[in-house]
């Protein structure tokens, strides 16, 4: 059985409302016991600030700091708005999983997605963690971003538990 279902949602396009319907099909059908409450947490991991702009818009090393050094307030903004919007996307998703009866919780993170999603389940005792493959039959993930080539999240790595790729 799986009390916490881990979510871990990418850059929250709508590709992600599939992992999330996902994750809370299984939590719906897990909470159907009668002494079983599965809950979700759902995880967005945000790139590091002096990496936000190199890694949401995937230029290379070279191109990074060359930019970084004409790197305007404007580009800073942008960076906060990001952050922002997928806030919102995270209160919403937690919204809908409430309105289904399923118990959620969620949280924004920096850091690379391979790390902080081993903590967060080693931390929160996550039993499943969901995630979006980005090819079919893909048993790697990485870093769930396709952004984030240098990270692997793979199934043999040390997780504390399952793990699907929706």
């Amino acid at each position: 059985m799986f009390d916490r279902i881990l979510v871990v949602l990418d850059n929250l396009e709508n590709e992600q409302q599939q992992t999330f319907a996902t994750a809370l099909a299984i939590a719906k059908v897990f909470s159907k016991q009668v002494t079983h409450n599965a809950r979700l947490m759902l995880l967005h991991v945000l790139p590091e600030e002096e990496n936000s702009y190199q890694e949401l818009y995937g230029i290379s090393n070279l191109a990074y700091h060359l930019k970084r050094q004409s790197m305007d307030q404007e580009n800073l903004d942008d960076y906060h708005q990001y952050k922002l919007q997928s806030w919102e996307i995270l209160r919403s998703l937690h919204a809908q999983a409430k309105d289904t009866g399923i118990t959620s919780d969620f949280a924004q993170l920096m850091g690379e997605t391979d790390l902080v999603t081993r903590v967060m389940a080693r931390r929160w005792g996550a039993d499943l963690v969901v995630v979006k493959g980005h090819q079919p039959g893909d048993r790697s993930i990485n870093s769930v971003n396709p952004n984030h080539p240098h990270h692997d999240l793979t199934l043999t790595d040390d997780l504390p538990c399952a793990i699907l790729i929706a």
